[in-house]
């Protein structure tokens, strides 16, 4: 990797990703005092990344940095191409400094003497009921700013004293977290007894109440204003009472992956999770279709449906009569576990020697996942292939999903190196293993499927407005 001095590292570092972001053509829509960007994947449709100046923020996957990472977070390139292709477009502005400014102080928005929108907005068009806008707006948690007319959550610490607060219009879109927020603290009720629900917004907490028809004070509510976990460590450090922990975040991508975050956390600590799905997106979304408006509705994850697409796909196979499966048997029945672990290895040269070509690829992987489920029946009997896939489907997190091409060619290989040495030493392997390499083999599947062509669409893009279909100076 070549050697770049901190002074280009803080030059690259310092290019406006708001300023590279427009030349390139990507689509930024303003919020606030920031823009948020609007991309697309696999998944969908996102405006969970943050762009202010030189930084950005995915609220999505709770991760950030400055220019070039964003390049190589959305890019695809390495660290030598992102600061490559930032040094040699230095007439885009330049944000100085570098390094983070000072936080602003903390000024809850000035109180409007009156609070019709906020009952006019929760009550009337979000259906929320009264009692409860009542009580949080007689704790000063809720009320109505002066300047235009939005609705305030405040978030408080034990003492009640305000740290933080979040804006919702009443008249469009229009959210944002108020200038030098403390994102320890986040819109709540603080209950006495062992229960604490968690919600991503304000109002999917009052919806949430309103639907459960009480307010049952000895609970905890708390509202993250997003997907930061930082609002609810604080609460649980806060409140030694807590011991069972509802997640109630929305019932879509971003909240699949937050949840099996909080969850594999939160268990580590000893804690009580489960989930409280809401029928549709989020809580209110099940609260207007009660009204008889048309909800927007839940989000399985892709990956997720993917993965039992390949499980259904690879049962289908294994017992369709083919020259592969044929040829597969015979060699298990002559030569055992070698076989399978000799015909790994060899598969994953394959791949990595054919990994530009979709078909022989596409053929190096099935056949992988499959020589392997077969190694881990042949040295467990109880498990059958359906059970192994099953299993597999049932641990999947998409959220430890997120390596790029070359870090899952290196982990498979490496698998399968180390299987290869284990069963030459001991004349066997373990199923743990084999059960992992079965899951990256099925991961890079999914990979392939779902990120990869988004990944080439993005980077052919990068290619042709450095070619001058963009004129960067």
């Amino acid at each position: 990797m070549a050697k770049f001095t901190k002074e280009q590292i803080e030059k690259a570092n310092s290019v406006s990703l708001e300023e590279y972001l427009m030349c390139h053509g990507e689509e930024l829509k303003q919020s606030g005092n920031e823009f948020r960007w609007i991309y697309r994947d696999s998944q969908g449709e996102h405006d969970s990344v943050c762009i202010k100046n030189n930084r950005w923020y995915d609220h999505k996957n709770q991760k950030g940095g400055y220019t070039i990472s964003f390049l190589e977070e959305f890019y695809g390139l390495d660290f030598k191409g992102a600061m490559a292709e930032l040094l040699d477009n230095t007439t885009l502005q330049m944000e100085v400094p570098y390094h983070a400014k000072s936080k602003p102080a903390f000024i809850l928005p000035e109180k409007s003497k009156y609070n019709y929108k906020v009952y006019e907005y929760l009550v009337g068009k979000r259906y929320i009921r009264q009692e409860f806008v009542d009580f949080f707006v007689s704790k000063g948690k809720i009320y109505q700013g002066f300047q235009f007319n939005n609705i305030v959550f405040v978030g408080t610490n034990p003492n009640g004293i305000p740290k933080s607060a979040s804006m919702k219009s009443p008249y469009n879109s229009f959210r944002s977290t108020v200038k030098g927020s403390d994102m320890n603290y986040g819109f709540c009720h603080r209950g006495n007894n062992e229960q604490l629900y968690v919600f991503e917004s304000g109002v999917d907490m009052l919806s949430f109440m309103t639907l459960k028809e009480d307010l049952e004070k000895g609970n905890s509510y708390l509202s993250l204003d997003g997907l930061s976990q930082k609002a609810m460590l604080r609460f649980l450090k806060e409140q030694k009472n807590i011991k069972h922990i509802h997640i109630c975040i929305d019932h879509d991508v971003a909240g699949i992956e937050t949840y099996d975050k909080f969850y594999d956390m939160l268990s580590e600590k000893g804690y009580v999770v489960n989930r409280l799905l809401s029928k549709n997106k989020d809580w209110n979304e099940d609260l207007k279709e009660l009204h008889g408006e048309i909800p927007k509705l839940a989000v399985p994850h892709p990956k997720i449906e993917q993965y039992k697409k390949v499980a259904e796909k690879m049962i289908a196979m294994r017992h369709r009569p083919s020259e592969y499966n044929t040829f597969r048997d015979e060699y298990v029945e002559k030569h055992g576990l070698r076989f399978l672990v000799r015909g790994v290895c060899s598969e994953v040269k394959k791949l990595e020697e054919n990994v530009d070509d979709d078909k022989k690829r596409n053929q190096s992987i099935v056949w992988l996942i499959d020589l392997s489920i077969t190694a881990i029946c042949l040295c467990d009997a109880e498990k059958t292939y359906e059970m192994v896939l099953q299993e597999l489907i049932a641990k999947y997190k998409p959220y430890t999903d997120k390596n790029k091409l070359r870090k899952r060619l290196v982990a498979i290989s490496a698998l399968g190196e180390e299987l290869w040495q284990e069963f030459q030493t001991m004349g066997m392997c373990n199923v743990e293993k084999w059960l992992a390499m079965v899951d990256l083999e099925i991961r890079l599947k999914i990979y392939f499927d779902l990120e990869y062509p988004k990944e080439m669409e993005r980077l052919e893009k990068l290619k042709r407005m450095k070619s001058g279909d963009c004129n960067l100076s």
